[in-house]
């Protein structure tokens, strides 16, 4: 069960893989209840692009739990 989502928008300049990167990066933290009653937190890096993508697919299933 998701408990909370944040996010947070940074810069890269710079990877080990691409010295010259410059391109904004999205960080998620997802806390999720696991069945034991104990949560745990699971960190998602997105590029700004798959950001909107993630973000658009979770309201299109928060809109689907509305109407159930």
């Amino acid at each position: 069960k998701l408990i909370d989502m944040q996010w947070k928008l940074s810069f890269a300049t710079s990877s080990n893989r691409c010295p010259n990167m410059n391109t904004p990066l999205v960080t998620v933290m997802l806390t999720i209840a696991l069945p034991s009653g104990s949560t745990r937190k699971k960190y998602l890096q997105l590029e700004l692009s798959e950001f909107k993508n993630f973000a658009g697919r979770i309201k299109e299933i928060a809109s689907m739990i509305e109407n159930v």
